[in-house]
């Protein structure tokens, strides 16, 4: 079973938490089941971020995991702190991807016609922003933060908090998957 594999021990612990109709949507570019058509874009897309959810994407991290003879040292060339997967969405300066998930939060929540107001808009966009999904690491044991949001995998929870303004769980899913994380991924 896919669960078992050491691969998906990361976020085994969140397999309750997770909406997996969503992320079936944010891997397959929200596409149905049924869609037939090959795009080699969207392969690529789809590949990239499938090694970004198994930590296999050719970093210097793993590379020092695969080839420990020629990568000797497990800190990052660039910054010189301790190298990880998903080092490199953060190597320079972290505040530049909260500042980037913000931004994409308020700027597509404005584009979208949303039956809310201007206030419960701007809660909204508060709430997305500050969810324990965007956490810089998880506040709790088995509960989630942003490197497993990162990876496509979107709690309840997030899509929940959308929801909570009246807003139907197909929306809140596609806000979350096409203008949130795949934006973020760009």
């Amino acid at each position: 079973m896919w669960s078992s594999q050491k691969r998906n021990n990361e976020w085994s612990s969140l397999n309750q938490q997770i909406d997996w109709r969503s992320i079936w949507l944010y891997f397959n570019h929200n596409y149905k089941p049924t869609y037939n058509l090959t795009n080699f874009k969207l392969n690529q897309l789809k590949s990239f971020k499938i090694k970004t959810l198994l930590n296999e994407l050719p970093t210097y991290s793993l590379h020092h995991t695969l080839y420990l003879k020629f990568f000797h040292s497990n800190k990052c060339f660039h910054c010189n702190s301790l190298d990880s997967p998903s080092h490199w969405r953060t190597c320079v300066n972290s505040s530049l991807l909260y500042q980037l998930i913000l931004s994409t939060i308020t700027n597509y929540l404005h584009l979208v016609e949303l039956d809310i107001s201007k206030n419960e808009l701007e809660n909204l966009i508060q709430k997305i922003y500050k969810h324990e999904a965007f956490y810089n690491i998880a506040p709790q044991p088995y509960s989630y933060y942003i490197e497993p949001t990162l990876k496509g995998l979107i709690p309840r929870s997030l899509i929940q908090t959308i929801q909570d303004y009246n807003i139907p769980y197909k929306t809140a899913s596609n806000i979350i998957i096409k203008n949130l994380l795949l934006k973020i991924n760009e």
